[in-house]
This record gives structure tokens, C-alpha cells and sequence, in this order.
């Protein structure tokens, strides 16, 4: 069984590095290492202010709290060693990206081993089977089916291959989210409480990277007490919680010296707030579909008017922290704005709302793309094949809860990502991190109406 894991693992490895070097060294030169819309792209100017000894700042010398810090440490780290080369920063995303197919071949594995191992055996019994060689190679058989084929669909997924080549985070904030969840399974599974403690170190260095996940280990603790109902595993969640703080804990306190503003990560969450709720933009950051020039007008005149009130109201500020000072209670007042849309028109902000869940789970990314240049053809089936995948998915949860109760827990995780997303903007690459576990439930719900099992 050992022999036949490391050899679709290392399969896998190598069909998931092959495909993302081929796009890299097809598409060898991308302006500024990014695929897409990203003006100055702030983690490149960040870490070079890093290496030059200026700080983490946009500005040089002056802090600014805009970006969660992994991601531009990250590539300050590669900048420093290998040079600005951003070929270097893709080949090495590509690796990281490949093990990240790897690492949902163990997810999978751990999710449901002990779901298959109890159905085969349950096939084998009705059968009055009870040649112990026969039912080893069965449990082995079925039991790495599904973690080899979730792990291939990540491998072969267009839209990972693509952002493994760009400079966005969402590369590397992947693969932390799939560690802690390896660690947080396997911790559940085994009642082993050092799992949670690494889990959580995962968990909080994941949201060092993006912290859309910061409120996911209060909701696992919600789960844990309410559906799960296992003593070790609230205690388990809770640990991964206090590890999570801890890690997290650092760059807050680096936050209220520089600001003297609570910030446990990063800010901009009221912007995105405020315009994912603007009606006249339809959800788009700065008409980001439409490129309407008097959509983006009205961003900068009402950012603008925002960011003018918030600094107008401080006085005891030094000039060095007044930029960071005035983009965290800007962003306050952004999703303060935000709430008055809704109340002022609630039922066109719930029609908002809707389309927006839609957009984040069922629209795939490049379907926007294809649909511009009228390829409508290819546009339908993008869409049609997220669809599938979708229903397949949905399907794989139901079985999966009634027979391994840690679904939920993913589950969970899809749910809360794709609300977090509506209520703020939704762009295409933001449902990526939550793709691999959707494919893993897609795959086990195909294997379920394949064999009615």
C-alpha cells in the first residue's frame, strides 16, 4: 500500500509540475510577473522596499498596514537571493503549487479512508467474503481512487496552472490552507492533540498570507460543539485556535506601535465592503467588467471625499504613521458607507448579493474573458463544466456528511468563503483556494452515482 501511495504521489507531482513549467515556458515573459489587472501590483514594490531597507511599506519609510505581510516577505526573500527575476518567483510557485496537488492526494486520503475501508468491508460481508488477502487489496484499491483522482483535477485544473505563473498570493496562501487542513484531518482522525498545535501554526500563517480564513477557527470550534460533538475535537479546535492567535499576534502588535489602531492583519475590508455594495458598480472593484470611465470617475472622487474626512480628523499623528492612521479609519468609514447603501436600498443590495454568490461559485475564471471577445461557444462550456462540477460536489457532500461526519468541516469552509465574498467584491481568482476541496467532493460524488454505492 506504502509502495502504491509514493508512486501516484510522485505521479502526481510530476504530471502537476509538467503542466505549470510548460505554461511558464510558453508564456515566458509576463509584464511585472502578472496575469491580469493589478496596477503597480503592491507586493512587488513592497518587497523591494523590504530588501532596500526601507520597511514594509508602499512608500519608502513610511509603514502601511494595505497587504497582509507573507506574500511580500515571501518575495523579498527570493528577490534578495536570486535577483528581481520574476521567472524565479513563478518556477518556484510552480513547485509549491505541485506539492499542494500532492498534499490534497493526503487530504482526500484522510477524509474519507475511513468511510471506503467500512463500505468494502460491508460489501464483503453481505458477499459472506472472508478471504483476508482479497479484502486488504479492496480497501487498498478503493481507499486511494478518489484522493488520486481530486489530486490529478487540481493537478490539471487550467485556472492553478495559470495563477501558479502570476504574482498574486493566492499561490502560497493555497498551499498553507491545504498543510493546515492536512494537519487539522489528521489530527481529528488520530485524537492527537499536536496536530492541532501545527495546524494552527498553519492556520496563522495562511492568514499572514490572506486573512479571509481569520474567523474559520471560531466557526471549527462552532462545528466541533454543535455537529461533530466530540470532547477531544473541541478541545483539538480550540488549541488550533490559541496557536493561530499566536502566530498572528506579532504583526497585530506591529500594527497597534506603528497605527495605534487594532489591526490584526491587514485592512481594506471596509473598501471592499462598501464596493461590493455600491449599486451602480454591480459588485465590480473600480468597474472592473464594464471599464466605464464615469463608473471610475465616481471611485475616485467618493474615495477621495472618504479618505479627505478621515484625515481631516486627526490631529496627534505623526507623518510618518498619518498614511497607514488615515487608510485604517478611512476604511472604517468605507464600511460604514457601505451599511447605508444597504439599508437604503435593501432589496437591490439582496439581488446584489445573489448574483455575487453566483459569480464566485459558478462563474469560472476566463469565462469572463472568453465571453468579451464573443466566444460564446467556449464560454458555455467553461460555465457548463463549473456547473458540473458544482452539482458533483454538492452531491459528494450529502453522501459524504451521512458517512464521514468531517465534511462538514469543509463544507463549512465553501460556505463561509463564498458569503465572505458576496457581502464584499467578488473577482474570478478568489474562489481558487476553496477549489481543490470542491473538486475532492465533486470527484467522490461522481464515484458515488457511477456505483450507486
Amino acid at each position: 500500500m506504502r509502495l502504491m501511495q509514493n508512486k501516484f504521489t510522485t505521479i502526481i507531482f510530476i504530471i502537476a509540475i509538467t503542466l505549470r513549467l510548460l505554461f511558464l515556458l510558453l508564456i515566458p515573459n509576463i509584464p511585472n510577473g502578472v496575469l491580469g489587472d493589478d496596477p503597480g501590483n503592491e507586493y512587488n514594490i513592497i518587497a523591494g522596499n523590504i530588501i532596500d531597507g526601507k520597511g514594509f511599506s508602499l512608500e519608502p519609510n513610511i509603514p502601511t498596514p494595505s497587504r497582509a505581510p507573507f506574500y511580500p516577505v515571501f518575495l523579498s526573500i527570493i528577490y534578495a537571493i536570486f535577483g528581481y527575476k520574476y521567472i524565479i518567483v513563478r518556477l518556484i510557485q510552480c513547485v509549491v503549487d505541485s506539492f499542494t496537488c500532492v498534499i490534497i492526494f493526503f487530504i482526500a486520503k484522510n477524509i474519507f479512508e475511513t468511510t471506503i475501508i467500512k463500505t468494502v468491508v460491508a460489501d464483503l460481508s453481505a458477499q459472506k467474503t472472508a478471504d483476508k488477502s482479497a479484502t486488504t487489496i479492496l480497501k487498498s484499491d478503493n481507499n486511494i481512487i478518489i484522493p488520486v483522482l481530486a489530486a490529478l483535477a487540481v493537478a490539471m485544473y487550467p485556472p492553478f496552472i495559470m495563477y501558479a505563473n502570476s504574482l498574486f498570493s493566492e499561490t502560497l496562501y493555497s498551499f498553507l490552507l491545504a498543510v493546515f487542513f492536512l494537519l487539522f484531518v489528521v489530527g481529528i482522525n488520530k485524537n492527537n492533540y499536536i496536530y492541532y498545535i501545527f495546524a494552527g501554526v498553519f492556520m496563522g500563517l495562511a492568514n499572514l498570507c490572506r486573512p479571509i480564513t481569520l474567523l474559520y477557527p471560531f466557526l471549527a470550534i462552532l462545528i466541533s460543539l454543535l455537529i461533530y460533538k466530540k470532547k477531544q475535537t473541541v478541545i483539538g479546535c480550540l488549541i488550533m485556535l490559541l496557536a493561530s492567535i499566536i502566530i498572528i499576534m506579532p504583526w497585530t502588535i506591529r500594527n497597534q506601535i506603528q497605527f495605534k489602531r487594532f489591526v490584526p492583519v491587514t485592512v481594506r475590508s471596509g473598501y471592499n465592503f462598501w464596493a461590493g455594495n455600491y449599486i451602480p458598480w454591480d459588485g465590480y472593484w473600480l468597474s472592473w467588467k464594464t471599464r466605464d470611465a464615469n463608473l471610475e470617475k465616481q471611485a475616485v472622487e467618493i474615495t477621495n471625499q472618504i479618505i479627505k474626512k478621515a484625515d481631516e480628523k486627526l490631529t496627534d499623528v505623526s507623518s510618518k504613521s498619518r498614511h497607514g492612521v488615515v487608510m485604517i479609519d478611512s476604511d472604517e468609514l468605507f464600511f460604514q458607507e457601505g451599511i447605508k447603501n444597504i439599508i437604503q436600498n435593501p432589496s437591490g443590495s439582496l439581488k446584489l448579493f445573489i448574483k455575487k454568490i453566483y459569480r464566485f461559485l459558478f462563474y469560472p475564471i476566463g469565462a469572463g474573458f472568453l465571453q468579451e471577445r464573443g466566444h460564446n461557444l467556449l464560454f458555455a462550456v467553461f460555465v457548463g463544466v463549473q456547473w458540473l462540477i458544482i452539482g458533483f460536489a454538492g452531491y459528494g457532500f450529502y453522501r459524504g456528511f451521512s458517512e464521514a461526519k468531517i465534511s462538514i468541516f469543509f463544507l463549512v469552509l465553501i460556505i463561509y468563503f463564498t458569503v465572505s465574498h458576496s457581502f464584499l467584491l467578488v473577482i474570478p481568482r478568489y474562489h481558487l483556494p476553496i477549489m481543490p476541496y470542491i473538486l475532492i467532493f465533486a470527484i467522490y460524488g461522481i464515484r458515488k452515482l457511477v456505483f450507486m454505492k
